[in-house]
C-alpha cells in the first residue's frame, strides 16, 4: 500500500492522497469556495477589519490633535508666564509699586520694596509709614523722587543727593532679575554742653559722647528717640531728642539737658576747662595769622570782642594802603594759671580766664616781592583772655583781653593794647 503525501496515511496505489486531504484540496478551489459559507465569513471579517483599521485611524488623528493642542497651550502660557514675570522683575514695575504704595498709604507694600543695608540698623514697618507720611505731606519732593526712579529705570546716571534708588540685587527664580529701592542711610552729628554724655537710640545704647560731637551713621530715614544720660556730682541727667529725619533743618542734633542747676553744669565744665581754654587760645592764635596772611577778618571765630575786630580790620587797611603782604609762623604758644569757672549773676553765664605768651615769626613784603623778601621778626606775645562758654555752639570764646608783656622788635599795633 502507498502513503498520503499530505499526510502520510496509507491509501490504494492508485492514489496520490487520501480521501480526507483530497477533500479538503477541493474546498480551496473557486468552486467549492463559493459553495461554501466561508466566502460570507471572509467578507465580514474583512468589513470588520476594514472598519476597526479606519476607528484606528480617525484615534491617531485625534490623538495628534490633542496633542498638537496641548503643545500650544504650554507654549501660550509658557509665553504669557515669562512676560509677566519679566515685567514684576522690571525696574520700571518697582517704581510703579512704589508709586501705588505712597498714593494708596500701603507702608506694608512699601516695606517690602525697601532694601536697607546697614549692619545694625534695619527699616522697619514704623519706618515705612514715616515715609508714606512724609510723600503725601510733601508732594513736590514725592514727584521729584518719582521722575528720578523713573530715569533711573530707564538708565540714567544715580544721583548721591537722593534718598531711594533702583537697585539690581542679582538674580529672582534663576531667569529673572531681582530689583529693589535702595535706601541711603541719614548721618548725622550729636553734640552736647555736657561730656561723658552716654547715648541711647531707641533704647539701645550708641555709645558715650566725650567731647565734641558723636557721629550717628547708618540711620534708618524717619523718626527715631534719642536720649542721653549724664552724671554730675553724683547726680544723674537725662534728655530725650525726638529726630525726624525729614524734617531736619542741620544735619546736627543737640543733646542740651534743661534741668541742670547752674552748680551742675559749672562742675560739667570744670572737668575740661584747661584743656578747652587751651584750644580755644591756639585756635585764635592761628585764625590771627590767618586773617593778617589773608586780609580777611572772617576768619575769626573765637574772638568774639568787636573792638578787636574793628582794630584788626583797620590794621588790615592800612597794610593795603601801603601795598603791605604779612607772611607770620607760629613757633610755640605757652600757657599758664589754674583756670576756674564762675557764673555771672546777671546773665547767667559762664566766665572763666587764662594768661598764655606765644612765639610768632613774621615780617611784611611790599607789592611785586615774594614771601621770601619779608623781613621777618620773632615776636613774643603776653596776653590775659577772658572767656565766655557759648552755649549754642558749645565752646569757649574770647570777649575780652589785655596785654601782659611784650617783647618784640617789631609788634602789630594791635597786639599793644587792651581791647
Amino acid at each position: 500500500m502507498e502513503k498520503c503525501i499530505e499526510c502520510g496515511n496509507e491509501v490504494h496505489s492508485s492514489n496520490s492522497t487520501c480521501e480526507e486531504c483530497t477533500s479538503n484540496t477541493r474546498a480551496k478551489q473557486p468552486s467549492y469556495f463559493a459553495a461554501s459559507d466561508d466566502w460570507l465569513n471572509a467578507s465580514q471579517y474583512y468589513e470588520r477589519h476594514y472598519k476597526e483599521q479606519k476607528k484606528n485611524k480617525n484615534k491617531n488623528w485625534k490623538k495628534i490633535f490633542t496633542t498638537l493642542i496641548t503643545v500650544a497651550m504650554v507654549i501660550g502660557l509658557s509665553v504669557t508666564g515669562w512676560a509677566y514675570l519679566s515685567k514684576i522683575t522690571s525696574s520700571e514695575y518697582i517704581v510703579h509699586e512704589f508709586e501705588n504704595a505712597v498714593k494708596e498709604n500701603d507702608a506694608e507694600s512699601l516695606l517690602k520694596l525697601i532694601d536697607f543695608q546697614h549692619a545694625s540698623e534695619s527699616f522697619k514697618l514704623t519706618h515705612a509709614e514715616n515715609m508714606v507720611e512724609h510723600f503725601n505731606k510733601s508732594s513736590g519732593e514725592f514727584v521729584e523722587t518719582l521722575g528720578y526712579l523713573r530715569a533711573s529705570a530707564d538708565g540714567a546716571e544715580l544721583e548721591n543727593e537722593q534718598m531711594l534708588h533702583v537697585s539690581n540685587q542679582g538674580s529672582k527664580w534663576l531667569m529673572f532679575n531681582d530689583y529693589k529701592l535702595q535706601l541711603t542711610p541719614e548721618n548725622m552729628e550729636v553734640f552736647s554742653t555736657q561730656s561723658g554724655v552716654k547715648l541711647y537710640l531707641n533704647n539701645e545704647q550708641l555709645g558715650t559722647l566725650s567731647k565734641g560731637t558723636y557721629e550717628l551713621s547708618g540711620l534708618p530715614p524717619g523718626e527715631h528717640e534719642l536720649k542721653g544720660v549724664v552724671e554730675i556730682d553724683g547726680e544723674t541727667y537725662d534728655e530725650v531728642v525726638t529726630i525726624n529725619t525729614y524734617e531736619l533743618s542741620k544735619e546736627t542734633v543737640e543733646v542740651n539737658f534743661e534741668d541742670l542747676n547752674p552748680q551742675a553744669v559749672k562742675a560739667s565744665l570744670e572737668e575740661t576747662l584747661e584743656a578747652d581754654l587751651q584750644q580755644a587760645v591756639s585756635e585764635h592764635v592761628e585764625e590771627y595769622v590767618t586773617a593778617f596772611k589773608e586780609k580777611d577778618i572772617t576768619v575769626f571765630n573765637r574772638m568774639r570782642n568787636d573792638s578787636y575786630l574793628e582794630d584788626t580790620k583797620l590794621s588790615i587797611e592800612e597794610m593795603e594802603s601801603l601795598g603791605q603782604h604779612y607772611d607770620g609762623e607760629i613757633k610755640g604758644i605757652f600757657y599758664e594759671g589754674n583756670p576756674e569757672v564762675t557764673v555771672d549773676k546777671e546773665t547767667g553765664s559762664y566766665k572763666s580766664t587764662m594768661s598764655a605768651s606765644f612765639d610768632i615769626k613774621s615780617g611784611y613784603y611790599l607789592d611785586g616781592e615774594g614771601e621770601d623778601s619779608a623781613r621777618m621778626n620773632k615776636n613774643t606775645y603776653s596776653w590775659e583772655y577772658d572767656f565766655t562758654f557759648d552755649d549754642e555752639e558749645n565752646l569757649w570764646v574770647i570777649t575780652s583781653g589785655k596785654p601782659m608783656t611784650s617783647t618784640s622788635i617789631e609788634t602789630a599795633q594791635l597786639e599793644s593794647q587792651g581791647f
